[in-house]
């Protein structure tokens, strides 16, 4: 691919990736709000005043404001930034990392999904069923497409949900958390292994973390548990193949 059609790319899908994280705090704020999603003009959290088309571009919007509704004064809730910054930093970095694949479409589904469970699982503390739902649909159609064999898909199901389901039991996962995992061991096969141990190892660093700043015991795996899902998905192949590398 010549170098100025990959920049014109990467570029679109970093404005795809604002597009829809843009989008995905209008539908967790107004489904919150118990508003109705798609009706009515973008407005102030605060004084309701409507915004202007500058104030609702991805990205552009907070700084043409410096920040604040300027109807109010108060602080936009830096959340929406950071969901357009995470969503098309990591869409322009998937399509460098995949490319024009078959396999790009799986993970520009994909990392929405994993964003709003994330989220979800940080305001109210339960991952929605439908998102596990929807990756596992994703690795439904996979079994068809994927070069993978079938049965490795499968057993990449069982190999996670197995102990996942026994965590749960035990009081240590949530069923949310299972669940997320058995869907993902679908869709990545046996990358779902070192998916697993990202996430695990993340949640810990961010349990301690947690634990010294609020004294809480409580960690909620979920956003942990898709960054590991999201960096197996993108690399898990070639973590194994390193791993391997070094045992032999």
């Amino acid at each position: 691919m010549p170098i100025y059609l990959k920049i014109i790319l990467t570029v679109g899908f970093f404005i795809l990736g604002a597009l829809l994280g843009s989008l995905i705090d209008l539908i967790i704020f107004r489904v919150s709000r118990k508003e109705p999603i798609f009706k009515g003009k973008f407005h102030c959290d605060f004084c309701g005043r409507s915004l202007t088309f500058a104030e609702c571009l991805p990205l552009i919007g907070r700084f043409a404001g410096k920040g604040k509704c300027r109807e109010c004064g108060k602080k936009i809730p830096l959340n929406y930034f950071i969901m357009e910054t995470c969503c098309s930093v990591l869409y322009a970095l998937t399509f460098l990392v995949i490319g024009l694949k078959l396999e790009l479409i799986f993970a520009l589904i994909l990392i929405p999904v994993l964003m709003i469970l994330s989220l979800t699982d940080i305001t109210v503390g339960e991952i929605p069923y439908s998102c596990s739902i929807i990756i596992a649909v994703l690795g439904v159609i996979s079994v068809f497409i994927d070069s993978m064999p079938w049965y490795e898909h499968l057993l990449g199901m069982v190999a996670i949900g197995v102990p996942f389901a026994i965590l749960a039991f035990l009081g240590v996962m949530g069923g949310g958390d299972m669940q997320l995992m058995a869907a993902a061991g679908l869709l990545l096969g046996w990358r779902i292994v070192p998916a697993a141990a990202i996430g695990i190892i993340l949640g810990a660093i961010g349990g301690l973390i947690t634990k010294q700043v609020t004294k809480s015991n409580e960690v909620r795996f979920g956003p942990y548990l898709a960054a590991g899902v999201l960096i197996g998905f993108l690399f898990g192949s070639d973590i194994i193949d390193f791993y391997i590398g070094l045992i032999r």
